[in-house]
C-alpha cells in the first residue's frame, strides 16, 4: 500500500510543481521576442532591398538610411508615414498583422508626387513555427525544453523556474531564408533610379516589364490612315502638296484600337486586343494571348526576360488565324538608356497572300514572292 502511494506521489508532485511554476512565472512568457533587424538604404539612384520579406506577426525593426537627401517613407497599409533625414538612420518598428504584398512609397526629394519604390511581402507563419515541440534534456534530470509560439523555453521542474533560451521565430527565419534582403534586392543597375524605368511598349516594341498580380492595364492606340508615300498617279509636287495639307496624315481619318492586359500572377498575364481597322487583307482583328515573365534585371540575372504567345483572327476571330510567338529581352546600358531585343515568329501570317491584298495599291507588288510565315 505504501509502495503504491509513493508511486502516485512521485508522479503527481512533479506535475503539480510544473503547473505551479508556470503560474508563478507567467510574466516572462508574455514578454515579446526581440524584433528582427532589417536595413533599408535609399537614395536617388538606389533603393535596396526592393522587396522586404517578413512573416505575419513577426516584429520588425526597420532601419532606414538615406545616402543623400531627406525623404518621406510611407507604408499606407500599416499606417506608417515617417520622415527620413539625410545621412542619418531612422528606425521604424512594425508587426504585420495580415498577409499580402504591400507597396512601399518614397516621396521625391523635391517634394513631388510619391512613386512606388519597393514592396513589403508578408507571408503566413509556417505550421512548424506554430506547433508545440517538447524535448527532454538528457544531461539534466527534470529539465524540459518547450518550443511554442515563436519562443524556446527551458523549464526546470526541480527548481520551478522557466528560462527563455532563444527566439525560435527569428532563428527559423534566418535558417530558412538567410539574408533575404541580399537575395531579393535589385542589383544596382544604372537604370535603377526609378522603380519602373520603362513602360510595357516602347513605340510599338514590347518590353519585358512584368505585369503585377491582379493589375489591369489598358493599351489604347490611335493610328492615322493617310498614306504618306506617293500614289502611283502622283508626281512629286502633288505628293508634297497632299501630305503638307494633311500635316503628314495627322488631319486624316484614324483608327482607334483597344487592348487589356491582366496579371493572373506576378509572372503570368493574359492579353486581349481588338482593332477595328478594316482593309483588304486585314479586318476587325481580335488577338488573344498569354505571357510569362521569367527574369528581372536583378540579383544574378544580367537581363530582363519575358515570353509571349497569341493567336489572332480576322472578322472578330472567325477566319484567317495567325499564331505568334515572341521573346522580349531588356538590358540597362546607362541610368537613362535601356536596350531591347524582341524577336518574333508569326505562323500563317501571310495565309492566302493577305500581304498582297494589304499592299495592293503599291506598284510592283504583284511581282513579290512572299512566304506563308514571317518573323
Amino acid at each position: 500500500m505504501n509502495t503504491s502511494r509513493n508511486i502516485v506521489v512521485g508522479i503527481t508532485m512533479p506535475v503539480v510543481a510544473l503547473l505551479l511554476g508556470a503560474l508563478v512565472t507567467a510574466t516572462p512568457l508574455s514578454c515579446p521576442p526581440e524584433p528582427r533587424a532589417v536595413t533599408l538604404v535609399v537614395s536617388q539612384s538606389k533603393f535596396s532591398p526592393k522587396i522586404i520579406n517578413v512573416t505575419k506577426g513577426e516584429r520588425i525593426r526597420l532601419s532606414v538610411i538615406s545616402d543623400d537627401v531627406d525623404y518621406r517613407l510611407v507604408i499606407e497599409d500599416f499606417d506608417i508615414d515617417q520622415s527620413i533625414t539625410a545621412k542619418r538612420t531612422s528606425v521604424i518598428e512594425l508587426t504585420p498583422d495580415r498577409e499580402g504584398r504591400f507597396l512601399v512609397l518614397c516621396s521625391a526629394p523635391n517634394g513631388g508626387d510619391s512613386e512606388t519604390v519597393g514592396e513589403l511581402v508578408v507571408a503566413g507563419a509556417s505550421a512548424e513555427s506554430q506547433r508545440m515541440k517538447v524535448t527532454f534534456d538528457p544531461s539534466i534530470r527534470g529539465v524540459v525544453v518547450v518550443e511554442s509560439g515563436g519562443e524556446r523555453l527551458r523549464i526546470d521542474t526541480t527548481t520551478n523556474t522557466i528560462e527563455r533560451i532563444s527566439n525560435v521565430a527569428t532563428t527559423s527565419a534566418q535558417e530558412s531564408a538567410p539574408e533575404p534582403a541580399q537575395q531579393t534586392s535589385v542589383k544596382d543597375a544604372e537604370s535603377g533610379g526609378t522603380s519602373e524605368p520603362y513602360d510595357y511598349h516602347i513605340v510599338n516594341i514590347p518590353t519585358p516589364k512584368g505585369v503585377r498580380r491582379h493589375s489591369l492595364n489598358v493599351n489604347f492606340t490611335h493610328r492615322f490612315q493617310e498614306t504618306i508615300t506617293p500614289f502611283e498617279s502622283e508626281d512629286a509636287s502633288e505628293h508634297i502638296a497632299r501630305i503638307s495639307k494633311d500635316l503628314l496624315g495627322l488631319d486624316s481619318t484614324a483608327v482607334s484600337s483597344f487592348g487589356v492586359t491582366y496579371g493572373i500572377t506576378d509572372r503570368l498575364y493574359a492579353n486581349v486586343y481588338r482593332s477595328p481597322l478594316c482593309q483588304p487583307g486585314l479586318c476587325k482583328t481580335i488577338e488573344l494571348g498569354l505571357g510569362y515573365h521569367f527574369l528581372d534585371e536583378a540579383g544574378r540575372s544580367p537581363i530582363a526576360l519575358s515570353a509571349y504567345s497569341s493567336v489572332e483572327g480576322d472578322f472578330n476571330f472567325t477566319e484567317r488565324y495567325t499564331y505568334n510567338f515572341q521573346v522580349m529581352i531588356g538590358r540597362s546600358i546607362t541610368r537613362y538608356v535601356n536596350m531591347f531585343f524582341s524577336p518574333a515568329a508569326h505562323i500563317n501570317a501571310n495565309g492566302g497572300d493577305r500581304f498582297k491584298e494589304i499592299l495592293s495599291a503599291q506598284p510592283l507588288i504583284s511581282n513579290l514572292r512572299l512566304g506563308r510565315h514571317s518573323g
